[in-house]
């Protein structure tokens, strides 16, 4: 949706940023507004959010400073950055006194804890367990340690506040504020080489018992307390500490919004930089029975790297504390980058990916300090918080710190990893990105990629796609998902790094395998598995493993997904021929290529086997590197066709028509139309004009001999001018019917067509009482013929300016116009693109017909047009921000849903482009051709969705009295059921639920017979006429012309349907699925159906009302709701089983 101006945005603290559908709230308040206003957070908190604040004068100079030195709309882009900023940015005087008090007293319980003396490991784990019921929560079972191994504690050398919280940079988590509070150990406790063996951390761990056994007994304050994972590495066991409920330190339920997390730290300088780098090894494996562990000098990155940023905690607190006072804009591009983060599901946590706020800061604060190797500083802080930003985000997108490290402040060589990317803070011995795995780093790199490609393409239209939408929900992110228990994956032996995150080390193992396996049909793999919890300080972590599924998210390349031959190595390159084959063992295999190379090579099934090629890769290489149980323990969900069979074709798959048979067919007409002999006028140009004949309809799959499809080709026929053509409105019109006369006698002569009908459009409106020529060619695919007069056009236009037309024959002029300009300009021109686009995006169309079957299912076939659906499908692919393209029918479907579930039609067009980009300019043109509708028809009751393109900027061709509000809030409330519903269940959503139809809101439901109607039909006169006795100064078309065209005949539900649209339409909405109807559902209307005063000759049945006499001026009636069922049900005569009225039957 377009974003027409600056509005500033109420962002929810919760977990997520997120709304109840996944996204922000809509707007509320537009950057005019000057007044306070806050909202309350999370269910009456009294954590509010300034949603607008008047700017200061340093503010406003700034702002002028920036306005002066950038583009327009950077600054309305600054402007929107800044609303957001001040949206998500807590009131911290509403809670700042309990917090601080509660820290206070805090540090001082901790200060008073007691000594422990020295004692070897078990005892003391024995010792404090016996007496203050505490286990230690050591990373592993304390027995393989040595017991000559002994622990102790003392009073801390440093306790204060670290984070987000102290710079006023802190985002809610879950709806909670969370506090970090440093508690520095003393460097004596430790011995020189503590860091080899997890030695430093089950001291540590002993260390943190003790902290939670002085809290806990405690009797100055009432603290719940519990053991968690600081980033969810199980190498930092920290304490959680909340007010306990009713307690003293919980006087209100908002007091009880924030968390506060004691974590641990050493002084800088407590083990040697040079050990601890991700190059050695600090993990040594003992020699068992006399053998020697081989590789026992393989590095330790992950462990290195935890052990060295037990050290720095403080030291980068100093830092970007110095960067926030010398860089006016930090603290706003850090909350910028949280919120990035955040929607993007990245977080500090080794399973959110290892990127959170404090890394986005640190980082930032690191380029600007210096660059690689005491070079130029990367980034300014002179920059505005947009630019600082946004050079993150090419910092990310742009270097590839896997392959190419980035080390700042050392003269260290050789500083690199395969397994995680660099950026080596020399100062400090630390890589500040050690917890990002290469799924996580790939990840980041690519959603920084797809904002860059968003902000280039239209920082406004897509600044709320970039920040305000949720990303991290699988059905929507990913093409195809992996899922497998953790109970299979624990079988999976990991490296000896992961000994305590074991889940890592088989994260790693599954990566590699998919990544080699699957080559480059993916650009992105994706690893999840479940988030751990918190535990009590009194239970133990041994034996406590996580429950639930690893999931693999796929993002895949549409061109090669469904590829059949892969092609490895060449036979020359021998190591990489060897390493091939020992991958993929017996199906590996050696040929001989057109092009005359000679490969290694793997030949998969293609999709028509009923199992997708990347199916096939996935469970061969699972089978191959881990076994066969792991192999079939794992759930493939990767639908690239069609999910649904079409419903008129006896259940087969939906599958496109064949691009080459529709262009051979559309040539042959163009050929056989061309060589007509005797024509007034020759033909200049064919267009195509109609979803048919661009692959979109459902009836393409039986467009040959099925007598009961409904599909025809709408082709536009345009002649070359000439000075013959009358001025004339209506004689244009029986020229075209001559013509058209001639071209059917041509096409008879021919014997390129066996049937011809010439019909009318709309008998009762002769200004636009057109004709068109349907044909039945010797293919048996039909055709609909029409013919485009551009002087038609003017003279429409002329017609409508003349002064003497009354109101109602305006309005006719006025839609005669609109339908010349949908059927000859814009029908043609969005065929051609969607055609055009085809070929770009290999899924559009069957999406496209898979949303046309939603629309069918709910019963809304009648109220909203193909091109519609279309344009609304189009948009996820040419405007996919913030995803890129779907290469998957079910994920395009469902962000099609997703967005118009999202879609605010009421206060926002809906702007489509078919093109790679969109101006400003258009964006603005159509934008106000909005808001002039909607000043015009504030009611909406002509135009209620608002849909322009970059090719028709009116906005209305589709929508113009169709559909009315009611269908709309119908569809958008079917497409926010949807999203839910594929939300909440996740990998384990049923697509087929999807189509499921709904009929508890309508007010009465019409079932059909079967057995009556099937196979029953007619001519369809109610809205076409056939024109078989054509006036005196016509010629009469030949008797063999219209025998029963089977093509063009409606199934006789249709034809019911129309006649009860065309009797009772104004007193009921019907609602039909043309495809597979076999119910008819029905809406009464308020505002037609209430009391009115009696008068003779009503249209309807009517009874007395139903009001009190005393209340009614005059004798009142009201629809006689059962006596219009009764008519409906004997107008429909053996067709209709029964009625079914909400409340009875009838």
């Amino acid at each position: 949706m377009a974003q027409p101006a600056s509005k500033r945005r109420k962002v929810s603290h919760q977990a997520g940023l997120s709304g109840p559908n996944g996204d922000f709230p809509p707007p509320t308040k537009t950057a005019e507004d000057k007044r306070e206003q806050s909202t309350a957070l999370d269910q009456g908190s009294k954590f509010a959010t300034s949603l607008e604040r008047p700017p200061n004068f340093q503010e406003s100079q700034r702002y002028q400073q920036y306005v002066s030195t950038t583009t327009h709309n950077s600054g309305i882009l600054k402007l929107q950055m800044d609303g957001l900023v001040s949206s998500v940015r807590p009131e911290y005087q509403t809670w700042t006194n309990k917090v601080e008090q509660t820290l206070r007293k805090l540090k001082s319980v901790i200060e008073a804890i007691p000594s422990r003396e020295y004692l070897p490991i078990s005892e003391a784990e024995r010792v404090l367990y016996q007496s203050e019921k505490i286990r230690v929560p050591f990373p592993y079972p304390a027995a393989s340690l040595e017991a000559k191994h002994t622990v102790a504690f003392e009073k801390p050398t440093n306790v204060t506040v670290i984070g987000s919280y102290p710079r006023k940079t802190v985002l809610p988590v879950a709806g909670k504020l969370v506090v970090d509070m440093c508690v520095t150990m003393p460097s004596h406790l430790f011995q020189g080489k503590d860091y080899l063996d997890h030695r430093y951390f089950f001291k540590r761990a002993y260390y943190l018992a003790c902290l939670a056994a002085g809290i806990q007994s405690s009797k100055s304050c009432n603290f719940l307390i519990n053991f968690d994972r600081q980033n969810e590495n199980d190498l930092q066991p920290i304490l959680r500490v909340e007010p306990c409920p009713g307690g003293e330190e919980e006087d209100n339920a908002a007091d009880s919004q924030y968390i506060i997390r004691i974590i641990l730290a050493t002084s800088d300088g407590l083990f040697p930089k040079e050990k601890t780098l991700p190059s050695k090894c600090c993990i040594r494996i003992r020699p068992e029975h006399g053998k020697t562990e081989p590789n026992m000098n393989e590095p330790t990155p992950l462990y290195n790297a935890t052990l060295r940023s037990e050290s720095c905690s403080l030291s980068y607190f100093k830092q970007l504390n110095h960067t926030l006072a010398v860089s006016e804009a930090f603290a706003d591009a850090s909350m910028l980058g949280s919120v990035w983060l955040r929607q993007r599901g990245l977080g500090s946590s080794i399973r959110d990916g290892g990127i959170g706020p404090f890394e986005w800061s640190l980082v930032m604060s690191t380029l600007m300090q210096s660059g690689s190797n005491g070079t130029k500083p990367l980034l300014s802080p002179r920059h505005n918080s947009y630019q600082l930003f946004k050079a993150m985000l090419q910092f990310f997108a742009g270097k590839d710190l896997l392959v190419d490290p980035l080390v700042i402040n050392s003269k260290e060589s050789g500083i690199k990893s395969e397994r995680t990317p660099i950026l080596f803070d020399g100062t400090r011995g630390l890589n500040i990105l050690f917890k990002m795995s290469r799924w996580s780093y790939r990840t980041l790199r690519h959603e920084a990629r797809v904002s860059l490609e968003a902000l280039s393409y239209s920082p406004m239209f897509n600044f709320e796609s970039v920040f305000y939408q949720k990303l991290d929900i699988p059905s929507l992110r990913f093409d195809g998902f992996l899922r497998v228990s953790i109970a299979n994956v624990a079988s999976i032996v990991p490296d000896r790094q992961f000994k305590s995150n074991a889940i890592l080390g088989t994260c790693q193992a599954i990566y590699e395998a998919l990544k080699t396996g699957l080559t480059d049909r993916v650009s992105l793999i994706h690893l999840a598995y479940p988030r751990g919890s918190s535990w009590p300080t009194s239970s133990s972590t041994f034996g406590k493993e996580l429950v639930g599924d690893l999931a693999v998210g796929l993002i895949l390349k549409p061109e090669e997904a469904r590829r059949t031959v892969d092609r490895g190595p060449a036979a020359e390159d021998k190591e990489a021929a060897a390493a091939f084959r020992t991958f993929w063992g017996e199906k590996a295999e050696l040929r001989r290529f057109n092009d005359g190379s000679i490969k290694e090579s793997l030949i998969w099934k293609g999709h028509e086997s009923g199992i997708e090629p990347i199916e096939q890769i996935v469970r061969y290489t699972f089978q191959r590197q881990f076994g066969r149980q792991f192999s079939e323990a794992t759930t493939v969900l990767v639908t690239l066709t069609e999910p649904l069979s079409s419903p008129r074709n006896s259940g087969k798959t939906s599958t496109p028509l064949d691009p080459q048979s529709e262009a051979s067919e559309l040539n042959a007409l163009e050929k056989d139309v061309r060589n007509i002999e005797g024509m007034p006028l020759q033909v200049r140009h064919i267009s195509i004009a109609s979803s048919e004949t661009r692959s979109g309809s459902q009836d393409v799959p039986a467009m040959s001999t099925n007598r009961h499809s409904q599909a025809h080709f709408n082709v536009n026929i345009q002649l070359e001018g000439s000075a013959r053509w009358p001025n004339n409105l209506a004689a244009v019109l029986r020229t075209k019917i001559a013509i058209l006369l001639k071209m059917a006698e041509g096409l008879i002569k021919s014997g390129s067509c066996s049937k011809t009908q010439l019909c009318l459009d709309n008998q009762k409106h002769q200004d636009w009482n057109d004709a068109f020529l349907d044909i039945v060619r010797s293919s048996k695919n039909t055709f609909r013929l029409r013919i485009h007069h551009e002087q038609q056009l003017s003279l429409l236009e002329r017609h409508l300016k003349e002064n003497d037309l009354g109101s109602r024959e305006r309005e006719k002029a006025m839609a005669s116009l609109s339908t010349y300009k949908r059927l000859f300009i814009q029908a043609p021109l969005h065929a051609q693109a969607v055609k055009k686009l085809s070929t770009r995006y290999p899924f559009l169309l069957p999406t496209v017909r898979t949303m046309k079957r939603w629309r069918d299912s709910h019963l809304l076939s009648r109220h909203i047009c193909d091109e519609l659906i279309e344009l609304l499908t189009i948009r996820t692919f040419t405007n996919p921000f913030p995803w890129t393209s779907p290469a998957s029918v079910t994920t395009s479907l469902l962000r099609t849903l997703h967005s118009l579930s999202n879609w605010n039609w009421r206060s926002d067009p809906l702007i489509v482009t078919y093109e790679s980009h969109l101006d400003e300019g258009t964006i603005d043109t159509i934008t106000k051709r909005f808001e002039a509708w909607r000043k015009i028809d504030p009611g909406m009751n002509r135009i209620v969705l608002f849909v322009a393109t970059n090719l028709d900027h009116s906005g209305v061709t589709w929508t113009e009295h169709q559909p009315s509000k009611v269908i709309a809030a119908r569809l958008t409330s079917l497409a926010r059921a949807a999203c839910s519903m594929a939300q909440s269940q996740d990998l384990d959503f049923d697509l087929q639920k999807l189509f499921i139809p709904s009929t508890k809101d309508y007010d009465f439901i019409i079932h059909l017979s079967r057995k009556k109607h099937n196979n029953i039909f007619r001519p369809n006169n109610n809205d076409t006429h056939s024109l078989q006795n054509p006036s005196s100064e016509l010629r009469e078309i030949p008797n063999g012309y219209h025998h029963h065209h089977h093509h063009h005949h409606h199934n006789l539900i249709q034809f019911f349907v129309s006649d009860l649209e065309s009797l009772y339409g104004s007193h009921v909405l019907f609602f039909y699925n043309q495809s597979t109807g076999s119910i008819i559902a029905g809406l009464w209307n308020p505002q037609t159906t209430g009391p009115r005063s009696w008068k003779v000759n009503q249209e309807f049945s009517t009874k007395p009302s139903s009001m009190p006499e005393q209340e009614q001026e005059s004798p009142q009636v009201e629809i006689n709701k059962e006596g219009v069922l009764n008519d409906i049900a004997r107008l429909g005569g053996d067709m209709v089983e029964r009625i079914e009225v909400r409340g009875g039957k009838s």
